[in-house]
């Protein structure tokens, strides 16, 4: 099994499930008298916490500062995460631009040379993700001058959210228990902690939503409005991070909200949240009217219209194929239309099983996964639970293409039935699947301190572990050794043709022109003379991708490749 996503180190599901294998054999075979002596243990071991627990906000601080402790404590080994995949850097031109004080920058006037992934040009230059996640990547850059403290600062939140959520639907000492596995599997270790891709707000907002449930009729009856503002926030976080999962948690909750509540509530409690909700929306369409120049036209629409050649949803029909300057784009695109064309194919039973296996491996492992098996005939509100889930899941496999982050809406969800498993187990048992999440925590950890002296460029292993294939190790280098030359520099790149895989390397800040080093994409001996003479002030490099290395050297256009215009409709046979 593959856990790089989840944990950074391969050998953490197999860790587990050797773990849980032994637990669970050892509390099977124990005797009845055992019992006797666990409930004496638990009772000394586990009255303090048990006590604590008890304690709400005592209890939601001790949540939040848990994992940002145990990540600082890696912090000599572990610094700021190198961005390598292609969505990070377009996180990070959000931040930038959001420091910078606008909502998005103008278009470069030789933008066809500054095209890449993620990112639109034109009308505007700015990412194509909703705005949440660069805002707190911007917060981050700003008052500490590095964006990665928004990334951690988020996941103390979403494990306080966490806590919250599980504790409106089972008592304290088991949501204490479901945020220490919360711990354990995917706060420290996980992408989520140590990249600016994100999943934490998202996290959060579909703990805002779930945990406020379960409170709000009786928060309405006593006219208080934070129950239903705290829902209406996690609504709002999720339209801003992952507008389409989220949809498809909070509006079932949204409705059954409603019947539940009926004509029970006030305006004075509801007050509150719908002005968040009518604020937010306002200044969503505020957003999408500066970035795009019509406020119902999101960035993420006028990126796939300018590039993808395969709709979002598998259930839309393919669409024509938009022309491409650059053929290293086209490819990467057609590469991307394997997840639809499977879907859409007698495939299908594979994809399902690809998310569902992405969902194991991130979100459960197989402790929990065990602990899900104890939910048979658990009653209408389990069956109603993992309805919602069912819901998620098959929303999730209407989308093309899939990664945890997508799921991050129902992270709380599936936590809450996690625990709600065990909950339902004998006490042996539960105690074997925590042990086994433990187990597996204890062996990573010190792992991190040890790999790092058998690994000079720790940051380049870690990068390699814990994001995908396509993550580029040698950008940040090159960016940091010219940027400390006397003068401003220019980097060309140019792939080989017919590359199978290659590495990004053109992304840019803000302000292109203002950078130190500017990234541009090569597009042929006699185009590339409008960018030379537009940098004439600079000293130019020419960076060559070859399919396994590459190479930079002084700028010459003897070396330089001529850039047909592809078309990312255009069979790969033809192009070779």
């Amino acid at each position: 099994m593959n856990d790089w996503l989840s944990h950074g180190l391969e050998f953490g599901t197999e860790v587990e499930l050797a773990a849980l294998v032994v637990f669970v054999a050892v509390a099977v075979l124990l005797p009845q008298s055992f019992g006797e002596r666990l409930r004496v243990w638990e009772q000394r071991v586990l009255q303090p916490f048990l006590k604590f627990a008890r304690r709400p906000i005592a209890a939601t601080v001790a949540c939040a500062v848990a994992p940002l402790v145990i990540r600082a404590s890696l912090w000599p080994l572990m610094k700021y995460p190198v961005p390598g995949a292609m969505d990070e850097y377009s996180y990070l031109l959000a931040a930038d631009t959001f420091a910078r004080g606008r909502l998005t920058n103008p278009a470069h006037p030789l933008w066809q040379f500054f095209e890449t992934f993620q990112v639109i040009q034109t009308p505007t230059y700015a990412s194509k993700y909703p705005p949440l996640q660069g805002l707190i990547l911007a917060a981050g850059q700003v008052i500490t001058g590095h964006p990665w403290w928004g990334v951690y600062a988020s996941v103390g939140v979403m494990s306080a959210a966490l806590y919250w959520a599980l504790a409106g639907w089972i008592p304290r000492r088991w949501a204490m228990l479901g945020a220490f596995v919360a711990l354990l599997q995917w706060e420290v270790l996980s992408y989520w902690m140590n990249s600016y891709w994100g999943g934490a707000l998202a996290a959060t907002g579909g703990a805002l939503v779930l945990g406020g449930f379960p409170r709000l009729r009786a928060s309405l009856r006593r006219h208080s409005p934070w129950i239903a503002l705290a829902m209406a926030a996690g609504a709002m976080i999720l339209a801003n991070t992952r507008p389409y999962e989220g949809l498809m948690i909070a509006a079932p909750l949204a409705v059954f909200a409603a019947w539940r509540v009926g004509r029970r509530f006030s305006m004075r409690a509801l007050a509150p949240a719908c002005a968040l909700i009518v604020a937010t929306g306002s200044a969503m369409l505020y957003y999408n009217w500066r970035v795009t120049g019509d406020a119902l036209l999101m960035p993420y629409v006028v990126h796939e219209r300018q590039y993808a050649i395969s709709p979002s949803f598998i259930f839309l029909p393919p669409r024509p194929a938009p022309p491409s300057r650059h053929s290293i784009m086209a490819r990467w695109w057609r590469n991307e239309r394997d997840s639809y064309d499977m879907a859409r194919s007698s495939r299908f039973p594979r994809y399902v099983l690809n998310h569902a296996y992405m969902i194991f491996i991130f979100f459960l492992g197989p402790a929990l996964l065990a602990a899900y098996f104890a939910l048979w005939r658990g009653g209408r509100i389990i069956s109603w639970l993992a309805g919602l889930l069912a819901v998620e899941f098959v929303a999730i496999n209407m989308v093309a293409g899939n990664m945890p982050h997508y799921v991050a809406p129902s992270t709380a969800l599936i936590l809450l039935l996690a625990v709600m498993g065990l909950r339902r187990m004998p006490r042996r048992l539960a105690y074997a699947i925590v042990g086994a999440c433990l187990v597996r925590a204890v062996l990573c950890l010190p792992a991190y301190y040890w790999i790092p002296a058998s690994h000079p460029d720790f940051s380049d292993y870690y990068r390699r572990c814990c994001v995908d294939n396509n993550a580029n190790f040698d950008r940040e280098n090159i960016d940091q050794r010219l940027a400390g030359l006397p003068n401003r520099q220019l980097v060309v790149v140019q792939y080989v043709p017919y590359q199978p895989r290659f590495k990004e390397y053109v992304y840019n800040g803000a302000d292109i022109d203002g950078q130190r080093v500017v990234w541009a994409r090569s597009m042929g001996q006699v185009a590339n003379l409008r960018l030379l003479d537009y940098y004439r002030d600079r000293d130019v490099w020419l960076l060559t991708m070859y399919p396994d290395h590459g190479e930079i050297h002084q700028y010459s256009t003897v070396q330089v490749f001529d850039e047909p215009l592809a078309s990312a409709s255009q069979p790969a046979s033809q192009k070779q």
